[in-house]
Formats: structure tokens, sequence, C-alpha cells
């Protein structure tokens, strides 16, 4: 039986009623739907005529006709108003032709009453035909590279029907088979280049044929991807970026390098699921400081070249986008202000973008669009923008029309508004974040530079969760001479090699250089004011993410996200992290939980060791060991950290030894960590020195000329030791286990606390 709403005592006694209806004339109840029930006796009433006509209809003798032989047909029944009657007769296949089904639907009150039933007339068994039909939809799927993507579809209908799953790369317009993919689930291992495909199960049977919903998948990324130059392009060299693209986690298409010795047209060709859905124009950085470059992205990938640039260099270090594959909602702004209007087609046969926005996961507002000029007058609004996606400051940044064109983004009443330039047209191409988002820092501004004041953009940085770093504010004052240093950026917040950026300064083209160490370079500049608004930059990985052998971060699993060393849980159970992030740490009862992970290879006799723990109890008179590996406690090659013994309720010990093949080294730290805090703690050993951090900073060290190089055997142990006995176990939640072949720098282990626990 079915129900559109609630099972209802008075719904009951009705089924139960109609039921006995039919099985008393000998009839197979197929189905009975009660649509907004009122009346009982008005429903009764209907009952009985439902069952009156399948009785008449399921007695014809003879071949089973498929039939309508009743839509709509007006009835009078006693008490009831505007009664219609529709009968729908089916045949459930060959093999039974003389039994087939009828489906009675009555229709009173016009039309808010409904009662439909349907039952199979005498002898029925025999299944009906029915058309496929999807029970359960697939949804879409977000995942890391070679991560495994699956979508499942349920189906319904007679015969089973049969599934084929199919992809189409092109939004949607066509659709291709998948090779041997007819179950109802689909599984396989992604690759960046599926970011964006569509995914969909067709069912079908001889009785018709469905598609599911058509679900996307979404790949991040993993890494940078070099780009093939063309037409004589070369990279020009260190300390500058080779030229290389990746898309970040929220998708974002993010071009880096400094190339020279081309010549105009196209330089490289982004591959399918990196490219925009319109020609996009960006203004860069050539060997001309004087007016910027101009480099176009098409929807075929290729990256071409055009005004203002030399081949003597040309930096890619500004292009940034959001590619066509389905992941954001882009909203066209139509019609704009002011006389403006979209430019429409390019001389290459691609649309340029119509002025438009899209909000990506990090909150960041990415501005598409090729304008054609209305009025140009400084401060005269482009293109609208919604009252929670203005930047909480006025923003300047540089665009691009047939030579520089400086644009600013109006914080209180407007959007995107002119500078006085963009006579022929005008690029509005940025990104940036709305005011109520973004956790800035402060610059420590040098060289005389200082804050530009009032409603203009102060001068600090961010990073988003996928490594995008952004700059902003307004400065004036300073010193102008190429190469000043103007701030430092710290370490987390620099690119892995030296970039170039396009800016605005006092209504001119600038370009602002920031090194791998985190220098902020001014060159081609005036001080009257300069813009750092919306110059952003990759963040090279830190390099506390250097030379891990191992990484357990604990994330729902106890698996080793660098190599193979995956660990194996015993009773340990998942907890929430340092963050509040549940089942992102693991829990552990003090009794006989840990967590055992395989020997690793520490490789040059140098390594580090670093992890997140919360202690809970101090009650017992026992070790409580956090990290153990190696083959016996004392014995060479091993290392053990541990909260020590009888007083640890009164006196708490962190202690931790390192033997060495010859000898050993111990460091005790007194410091009582039952605080039910979070806490963090590395040991680091080189050349027979050992060193503890505990929560960034440095405790203690030794150097013990016995320590000597250090490579520990036999397996690691999390929260016991290596040789488990009942009094060495610890209580109380872990987290983020990394081990290194290497000592971090004490810069280093700041840093990785500073990150938190992963």
């Amino acid at each position: 039986m079915m129900f559109r709403r609630g099972f209802t005592a008075v719904e009951l006694l009705i089924t139960l009623f109609v039921a006995s209806i039919f099985l008393s004339a000998g009839y197979t109840l197929f189905s009975f739907i009660i649509r907004d029930s009122g009346n009982i006796r008005a429903e009764v009433r209907a009952s009985r005529l439902a069952s009156d006509y399948i009785d008449q209809f399921s007695r014809a003798e003879g071949d089973c006709t498929p039939s309508n032989p009743l839509t709509d047909e007006p009835v009078v029944v006693d008490g009831l108003t505007d009664v219609r009657v529709s009968v729908v007769i089916s045949c459930p296949n060959p093999a039974a032709p003389n039994i087939g089904l009828v489906k009675v639907t009555i229709t009173y009150n016009a039309p808010e009453k409904i009662v439909a039933v349907s039952g199979y007339s005498l002898g029925t068994g025999v299944p009906l035909e029915e058309a496929p039909a999807i029970a359960q939809q697939p949804t879409e799927a977000s995942i890391a590279v070679a991560e495994t993507a699956s979508f499942s579809v349920a189906t319904t209908g007679y015969p089973t029907p049969t599934i084929q799953w199919e992809v189409s790369k092109d939004k949607g317009v066509s659709w291709t088979s998948i090779d041997g993919a007819t179950g109802t689930t689909l599984a396989f291992s992604s690759v960046p280049s599926m970011e964006g495909n569509l995914y969909r199960a067709v069912a079908a049977n001889t009785v018709g044929q469905v598609n599911s919903d058509a679900v996307s998948l979404f790949v991040a990324d993993t890494g940078w991807h070099s780009l093939p130059l063309q037409n004589g392009w070369i990279f020009y060299g260190s300390p500058y970026s080779p030229p290389a693209y990746r898309r970040t986690a929220d998708g974002v298409v993010v071009l880096k390098g400094m190339i020279k010795s081309g010549a105009l047209g196209t330089v490289a060709t982004l591959p399918e699921s990196y490219r925009p859905a319109y020609q996009l124009m960006f203004s860069t950085s050539s060997n001309n400081n004087t007016s910027g470059a101009r480099v176009d992205v098409h929807p075929d990938g290729s990256v071409v070249t055009s005004t203002g640039v030399s081949n003597l260099w040309l930096s890619l270090d500004t292009i940034r986008f959001i590619p066509d594959n389905g992941r954001y909602d882009r909203q066209e702004v139509n019609p704009l202000s002011n006389g403006w209007s979209n430019y429409g087609a390019s001389l290459q046969g691609y649309d340029f973008a119509p002025a438009s926005y899209a909000v990506d996961d990090s909150g960041r507002v990415h501005i598409d669009g090729l304008v054609a000029p209305g009025t140009t007058t400084s401060g005269t609004e482009i293109m609208s923008l919604p009252d929670n996606l203005r930047p909480s400051e006025y923003l300047h940044y540089h665009g691009r029309s047939s030579t520089y064109a400086p644009i600013s983004i109006e914080r209180a009443t407007k959007g995107i508004i002119a500078k006085g330039v963009g006579s022929n047209h005008l690029s509005l191409q940025t990104m940036y974040y709305p005011g109520s988002l973004g956790t800035w820092n402060n610059f420590s501004l040098l060289a005389g530079w200082t804050w530009y004041g009032s409603i203009y953009g102060t001068p600090q940085y961010t990073k988003s969760s996928d490594g995008i770093v952004t700059l902003k504010g307004l400065v004036k004052g300073g010193s102008t001479a190429d190469g000043t240093d103007i701030a430092v950026l710290p370490v987390g917040y620099r690119p892995s090699e030296r970039i170039l950026s396009t800016t605005v300064s006092t209504d001119a083209h600038a370009r602002i250089d920031i090194l791998a160490d985190g220098r902020v370079q001014l060159y081609a500049v005036r001080n009257t004011w300069l813009s750092l608004d919306n110059i952003s930059f990759y963040a090279g990985d830190p390099s506390y993410m250097d030379d891990m052998v191992a990484w357990w971060p604990m994330n729902g699993s106890a698996e080793d996200v660098i190599n193979d060393n995956d660990g194996t849980v015993n009773g340990a159970s998942l907890t929430y992290d340092r963050s509040g992030e549940p089942n992102k740490a693991y829990s552990f009862d003090g009794d006989n939980d840990t967590i055992a992970m395989p020997d690793v290879d520490y490789g040059s006799g140098a390594l580090s060791v670093c992890f997140w723990f919360r202690p809970l109890d101090p009650s017992g008179a026992a070790y409580q060991y956090l990290f153990s590996h190696g083959s016996s406690y004392d014995g060479p090659n091993a290392v053990n950290v541990w909260l020590d013994e009888a007083d640890i309720s009164t006196f708490p010990m962190l202690k931790t030894r390192m033997n060495g093949a010859s000898g050993s080294a111990v460091v005790d730290f007194p410091h009582n960590y039952f605080d039910s805090s979070w806490h963090h703690y590395c040991a680091t050993s080189s050349a027979g020195t050992m060193i503890i951090y505990t929560d960034g900073s440095l405790q203690s060290s030794v150097t013990s000329g016995n320590l000597g190089s250090l490579n520990p055997d036999g397996g690691i142990y999390i929260a016991s030791r290596s040789y488990s006995s009942a009094d060495r176990y610890f209580p109380g939640s872990m987290d983020d286990v990394r081990v290194y072949s290497r000592a971090l720098s004490a810069a280093e282990v700041q840093e990785l606390y500073n990150a938190g626990a992963l």
C-alpha cells in the first residue's frame, strides 16, 4: 500500500475494507493510493466504485488488449460531487495473453480527492511489463586526483532494465557510452582532465528507456603541470618560474611563468577542463614596463599574445580564471550601466565573455567580461554588483583596453566603475574578496611607504584554503627606485619562484615582483599612490612539507598519505581534532588501544618526529607512551616519547629517548600537559644533537657523541610502546603524526605548529 501522507488509523480501516473486497472476489490488490483523505464514507463509496470497475473489466475473456476504455468518465455516486472514472488495461507479456491488470482512478470534488486502485485479474501472478524508472539518482562527486570516483543508480521496471553509463565532455551536448560500465555503480580512478565531466545512467527494457540525472565530477588538482610552449617561446630562466598551470582545490585555473624569444600569436595550449567558456583578455607585464601587455585565453585552450608584448620577456603570472566545467554558476549582468555594453565576438571567431561574476568556494568574486564603451568619465558605474559582493574598501586594479586601463570597484553603492579610459574596449577581468570574507594580516611597510588612508584598502594579505595568496591596499609616499622592497611576506605566504605582477600606480601601469624569500619589490611605480589590490599568486608548499617519509593525518583512517605505511587500528576510535572537526583524530582508552604502523626508512640518519596529543588521565602510576619506534626500548636504533611514570599526577615529565647504534640521548622536560588541551610535539635529530619542541617553541636539546647516525628499525606504535604491556598505554587523543628524513628547523616547527592539526 502507498500513501502520499501519514498512515492514519482511518486510512488503515479504508485500506483493509478495500482489500477485503478484492480478495473476496479473487483478485490480487496491487496498489491502493489515497490523496488528501477526507470524509470516510466518501472514501468507502469511491473505493466500492473502483472495485466494481476492476470486477467489470477483469472478467473480459480472450486475449488481453491494452486499452484506455474510460478517461475522466463522469458517474453519479450518492454523497459525492463531480465524480470521474479513468480505467487503464495493461497486458503483462506474451506468456499470459489473457491475463491483464486493471488500474482504476476515481476523482471527486474536482479534483481534491483521489482514490487510485490497481488489481490483477483472476489467475494472475505474471508481472506486468513496466517502463524503466529511476528510483535513486546519482549524486555529484568531488574528489582528489587518483581517488576512486563512484556514481550509483537504482531503477525499477519489468523486465529488469539494463544499465549503460555514459559520459559527456561538452556539458551535455553529446554523450558517449563507457565500455563495460553496465552495473548499478560506476567506479573509476580519477585524473585531472576529468574535471567537469558529466555522467549519467541510461536504463532500458522492452517497454522503454529513461536517463538518470546528469551529475558532475570535480577533480582537485595535486600540483603544477608543465605548459608546453609554441612558436619559439622558451623559459626565461631562474630565478623565475618555468611556465606551468594548475587548478586549485576551489577549481580556479592558475598560470605562472616567465618566457621569452617567441613570435606573437599562440604561446601554449591548455588541455580540456582547464579552458574558459569565452575568450578572456588579461593584462600582464612584458619588457615594456610603461603600458603592460595583453594575453588572451581562448575557449580552445590557446594562450595568445597580443599588443604590448615583447619577446624579450613576458610574464604569465597574472592569469587566473574559472574554467568551463559547470562547477560554478556565472551571473551575467545585463543591461550594463551608463551606455556600456558587452563587446561580443572577437576577430578570432570566439565571443568575448559577457560582463558577469561568479563566487568560488573560498568566497572570492571572479569578474569576467569585455565591454564596449559608454560613459568613461571617472567614477561612472559600468557594471552593478550585489551589496554582499562589494569589497569593504575601494579597490584599484589593472584592466586592459587598447593599452593599460585602470579600473576600480566601489565599496558603497556601485560596482565596477570607469576611470576615464576604455575608448575602444575594456577588459574587466579580476578576482577579489567581498567585504565580509577573508582573514587578513597586516603588512609591515618598508622604504617610507605608508597606507594611503580614508576609504582605500588597508595594506594586508591573506591565503585561502586552496593556496592562493591575495594582497590588497593602497599605499603612498615611499621610494620608487626599481627593486625597492616594500614589504616581506612570511613563510607560507610566498611563491615557489619569483613572480611578476601587474598593478596600477597613480593612474599608470606598474609592476610588482614577489620573490621566493617573501620580498615584495617595486618596478616602474609612482609614489603618489600605488595599488596592491588583487595581486595574487599560488603559494609554494611550505618547506615543512619536504622530506616526509610518512604522514598519518588521521582524517578518518590511519592511512599514510605520503607512502604505503598504512597503520592498523587496534581499539582506538575516531574523535574530534584540535579544530573541533569530528572523525579527524583518534582517541585511546589507556588499556590496550594502539595504532601499529610498519617500519619506515628515515634514510640519511637525521630525522624528525612530530604529532599532536591531548592527555586526559594523569591518575595512573605508569608510563604513558605517545610514540615508539624500534624493536625494543633500550636497544639500538629506537625513538620513544612518553609521559613519565609513578608521580605523573603531581610531577608530569615529558621524556624523549633516542638510541643510536652505540649509545643513547635522553631529554626530560617537566611540564603539566594535563590541561584538557591539545599540544604539539616535535623531536629532531641530526649530527648527534637531539632537540625537543612543544607548541612551536624549543624546550630542550642534548648533544651526544653516542647518538650518531640514527635510523630506527621495527614497527611504529602510537599510544603504546613497541613491546606492549599493561602499564605502557596512553589515555587521550592523538592526531597528525609525521616522520621526516631530516631535522626540521626551528622556523619550520613553528610554522607547522601555527598551521594546526590537519
